[in-house]
């Protein structure tokens, strides 16, 4: 949020949220009261983002909260206003996707994060949209733009809807297994807008000399696996709390392994391998272009990492991660 002179300058509500008035945590029990009502409110009411929501608050901010937490996949519980476990927990993920704090609490910084998404409130105005070749206009340059940003669609955007653009809608439904019929109808649309992953992201690996073991450690995981548990600290090296890649240090260092810091060092560190083999380091795009979180591969599609429920094991067979995969890498011992 910017701020002019000192005062919070209010954030427009997305056209999904347009329905419900938003209110601070201290008229919540006012909202709850005429929950049964209309709301009296337009497209153009403003939502407080200076405001601070968490475990335990009810009303129309919380439910407003809810509903665009679903809209970008993060929340798929009831739309009851209530910020319960289901609620907490769904921040927490939009948190550590987006690396702030993770804590649960819906304050400015996520909040300011959570309402300023431009690419879901583009795709909260398709919700019944379909289109198709021969269309022209804003929403067909608002599409062209989005496929240009994930790398299927090089030419002009020049808001036409002509064959280069239902071919780059085609590979994009082929890429996902979505319906590939060329004709970006909702559930293209929402696949699309709420994709932040960016295709053929080439990244130079450095050369690797003297290698004297080229195969995976399968050992490393017994490390790894007893560690399962440790909640998430940002910045965290220790068992006291780990960060994704402060996480992968450590595990590696029990082993003898000197690892770098960050997940795009350790992504250059690696050797590339095509396919992941136990104990190899699987990465994932999330919330900037290139690496940006890894974990360690078990085998049978899981991984082992640190995220916002602390160290766990996932699977890269959920839509989420399968997404934003972007390769696999083995670590391997130098001279």
């Amino acid at each position: 949020m910017k701020k002019r002179n000192g005062v919070g300058e209010a954030i427009v509500l997305s056209t999904m949220a347009a329905g419900f008035m938003l209110l601070s945590p201290d008229n919540a029990k006012a909202a709850e009261a005429g929950a049964t009502t209309d709301p009296l409110i337009t497209k153009d009411e403003k939502f407080d983002t200076e405001q601070t929501l968490r475990y335990g608050h009810k009303g129309l901010s919380v439910k407003a909260i809810q509903i665009e937490l679903m809209a970008l996949d993060f929340y798929s519980s009831k739309l009851d206003g209530v910020y319960g476990r289901n609620t907490q927990q769904a921040i927490k993920e939009f948190q550590f996707v987006h690396h702030l704090k993770v804590d649960g609490i819906a304050g400015p910084s996520t909040l300011n994060k959570l309402f300023s998404s431009i690419d879901t409130k583009t795709y909260q105005q398709f919700t019944s949209t379909k289109l198709l070749n021969g269309d022209k206009g804003e929403q067909v340059r608002q599409l062209q733009e989005k496929l240009s940003r994930l790398g299927y669609f090089s030419t002009t955007i020049d808001g036409k809807f002509g064959p280069l653009t239902k071919g780059a809608v085609l590979d994009y439904q082929n890429r996902y297994g979505l319906k590939a019929d060329g004709v970006a109808d909702s559930t293209t649309l929402k696949h699309l807008f709420t994709n932040q992953n960016v295709r053929g992201k080439t990244i130079t690996v450095r050369s690797v000399k003297k290698q004297t073991n080229f195969s995976v450690d399968t050992s490393i995981i017994k490390h790894a696996t007893s560690l399962i548990g440790i909640p998430y600290k940002w910045g965290g090296t220790s068992p006291s709390g780990f960060d994704c890649s402060g996480f992968l240090q450590y595990v590696y260092s029990q082993k003898g392994y000197t690892i770098p810091r960050t997940v795009s060092d350790i992504w250059n560190f690696g050797v590339n391998v095509s396919k992941p083999s136990i104990g190899d380091l699987v990465f994932f795009q999330t919330y900037k272009r290139g690496p940006s979180h890894a974990g360690i591969y078990l085998g049978d599609g899981k991984f082992i990492h640190s995220g916002s429920k602390g160290v766990t094991v996932s699977s890269m067979n959920t839509s989420y991660w399968q997404e934003r995969y972007l390769g696999s890498k083995r670590i391997v011992q130098y001279n």
